[in-house]
């Protein structure tokens, strides 16, 4: 995959904010995305980065170039099932 060219494979778990800047970064639509449920699900940041993560893995799974927003839209769901309201 073109995203992992010319870098050491490092497990999307393993991966520091800046990893996750390189590695799993959405597009404007992706972020959008991911804005619209920072604000009512009450994400921290430390949430957010594990939602990326957790996109960048599925994206992985699903062999396509770039991490995209139904990535993130899929990862966001595994997440929420989690928060306690």
């Amino acid at each position: 995959m073109a995203r992992f060219a010319g870098k050491p494979l490092v497990p999307n778990a393993d991966l520091g904010p800046q990893g996750i800047q390189e590695r799993a970064a959405l597009g404007v639509t992706g972020e959008g995305s991911m804005s619209l449920a920072v604000q009512p699900l009450l994400l921290s940041a430390r949430e957010h980065h594990r939602i990326l993560k957790a996109a960048g893995t599925i994206a992985d799974l699903a062999g396509a170039e770039q991490v995209a927003a139904a990535h993130a839209t899929e990862a966001l769901q595994y997440r929420a099932r989690h928060l306690v309201f």
